[in-house]
């Protein structure tokens, strides 16, 4: 690690740079020692009054607030007469996304919530519904022998199915804005679409390799599921190619250092997966106001600010702690609100099913009375749960 840190500095690249390049390498190595993960982050952000996922390894406990409560809803509202969980009658899975398509004027399906219970390690946090008890007594399953008659006309089967329709026309990704440089034509190399510019039939300067590039890189981008504000498309990550042409913009030359093809594939997974990670966290704390917003939020702009330590990360280092390796501030759009968060990224373990190596700490910044009062409310919950 050291090493890294001292290549990255001789050349003048981020900070950031070097945890990620000393995890590439550790991913392509059997015998690589895992590395401990900081004690101060063991309590990091937990699901901010969502307590709605489908992963196990999480802790069980949740904190539900009464604006969430009210608008968690059943994932199948229609389905009383066929569709349950077998092992679990009456428990249903909600997402992060289900809170925000709800419409603010729709009384919601659900009229409880599970209140910081302890679930057993292999079941998700999960919400009940009182409706959800015993199926109507027409349903299929209530009949003595098979039949071959339609089901009554109370099942689902005979029920209109609710429409998905896009949103309103003031949410935000019907507004159009000019957006990076690096997003226009993104599309063009998702999942190796056609990689040739038809103005001129070459391919973008970025996408270009190397003069001296040793091993040839892809150019294909995936598509994250961070929804981009002003247009109905999400955001699109970098190439293998267009990270290696912006680390040799920066001063990087690969022959000073080991790095070989498969770095480059696993550099662009711990890439995204980091900012997938962090729209995670915000969507918990963007939860809160899923009734104000019921379009969702979306993704403004972002930036860097490696050497620029919050007060939060500075307070932590004079208790002794490590300084986090770089800092994210995202502007987030909550529907014509802006809302700035401040991510600290920590050094972790490395996991090489998900390519996640960084503890994130996010949270909204004390630039406004809204965000002062979402952190005291946080605060709060965790203290007393």
């Amino acid at each position: 690690m050291d090493s890294c840190v001292d290549l990255c500095l001789s050349f003048g690249l981020p900070a950031w740079m070097a945890p990620l390049l000393h995890a590439a390498k550790h991913l392509r190595s059997d015998v690589a020692s895992r590395r401990k993960v900081y004690k101060l982050l063991q309590r990091r952000l937990r699901n901010c009054g969502v307590g709605v996922t489908a992963d196990s390894g999480r802790s069980p406990t949740y904190v539900y607030p009464d604006e969430v409560k009210r608008l968690v809803r059943s994932v199948f509202p229609q389905d009383l007469c066929g569709y349950q969980d077998p092992t679990h009658p009456q428990v249903v899975y909600v997402t992060v996304e289900d809170l925000h398509r709800v419409p603010s004027d729709r009384p919601p399906h659900w009229t409880q919530c599970t209140m910081g219970a302890s679930l057993t390690a292999s079941a998700s946090p999960t919400v009940r519904a009182e409706a959800m008890a015993v199926p109507p007594q027409g349903c299929p399953m209530h009949q003595d022998t098979p039949s071959i008659k339609a089901p009554p006309p109370e099942c689902p089967m005979h029920q209109a199915q609710p429409v998905r329709v896009s949103p309103p026309s003031e949410c935000p990704m019907h507004q159009a804005s000019p957006g990076p440089a690096h997003q226009d034509r993104a599309y063009e190399f998702v999942k190796g679409a056609n990689d040739i510019d038809p103005a001129n039939m070459m391919p973008p300067p970025n996408q270009n390799p190397a003069p001296d590039q040793p091993f040839p890189l892809s150019v294909s981008r995936e598509e994250s599921t961070i929804p981009r504000h002003g247009i109905s498309n999400n955001w699109v990550y970098p190439s293998e190619q267009m990270f290696w042409n912006a680390m040799l913009r920066k001063g990087w030359r690969w022959k000073e250092d080991d790095l070989a093809k498969d770095d480059m594939t696993n550099i662009i997974k711990i890439h995204n997966r980091n900012n997938e990670q962090a729209w995670e966290e915000i969507l918990k704390w963007e939860a809160l106001h899923a009734q104000e917003c019921p379009c969702g939020p979306t993704l403004k702009k972002f930036g860097g600010k490696a050497k620029e330590y919050s007060p939060r990360a500075r307070l932590r280092h004079w208790m002794g702690y490590e300084l986090p390796f770089d800092r994210h501030d995202w502007i987030v759009d909550r529907c014509g609100h802006e809302v700035r968060y401040v991510i600290d990224y920590y050094d972790g373990e490395i996991n090489k099913e998900n390519y996640q190596f960084s503890i994130l700490d996010v949270r909204p910044a004390f630039d406004s009375l809204g965000a002062v009062w979402d952190r005291m409310r946080v605060a709060w919950w965790r203290w007393t749960s």
